[in-house]
C-alpha cells in the first residue's frame, strides 16, 4: 500500500511539473535592419536598388531607392527568416541569411524579378 502511495505521489508530481513547463519560445525574427543593395535586369537595362531598413521586433520600416533616387517608404514584417515589405503596393518578398537577402519583386503586371541584395551596413543596435 505504501509503495502504491509513493508511486501515485511521484506520478502526480511529474504531471504537475510537466504542466508547468513553459511552451518553447517562438522562433525569433532574423535581423534585417541595415542598408541593402542589389540589381536586376529590367526591360533591356539594369535597375540598381537599395533599401534602408529599420526593424522593431517583427515590424519593418524603411526607404527604397532606385538608381540613387529616393522612391519612398516601405513597410512590412519579418518572421524567422522570411520577410515581406511593400513600396506603393509593390511587394518585395523573400528570405534573409546573414548579410544576404534573396528577393522576389512582383511588379504591377505580375512579372516577377528574382535577385540578391547584400547588406552594406548594419542597422542601429
Amino acid at each position: 500500500m505504501r509503495h502504491l502511495m509513493r508511486t501515485t505521489t511521484l506520478l502526480l508530481l511529474a504531471g504537475t511539473a510537466a504542466a508547468q513547463t513553459p511552451a518553447p519560445a517562438s522562433p525569433t525574427a532574423a535581423s534585417i535592419a541595415g542598408t541593402w543593395e542589389g540589381s536586376f535586369p529590367h526591360e533591356g537595362s539594369v535597375w540598381y536598388v537599395s533599401v534602408v531598413l529599420q526593424q522593431r521586433d517583427t515590424a519593418i520600416t524603411g526607404v527604397l531607392y532606385k538608381d540613387g533616387e529616393e522612391m519612398g517608404p516601405v513597410t512590412g514584417a519579418i518572421h524567422t527568416d522570411h520577410f515581406a515589405f511593400a513600396w506603393e503596393k509593390i511587394p518585395f518578398e523573400g528570405t534573409v541569411a546573414g548579410d544576404r537577402m534573396q528577393v522576389t519583386l512582383t511588379v504591377y503586371n505580375g512579372t516577377k524579378y528574382h535577385f540578391v541584395m547584400q547588406r552594406r551596413s548594419p542597422g542601429p543596435g
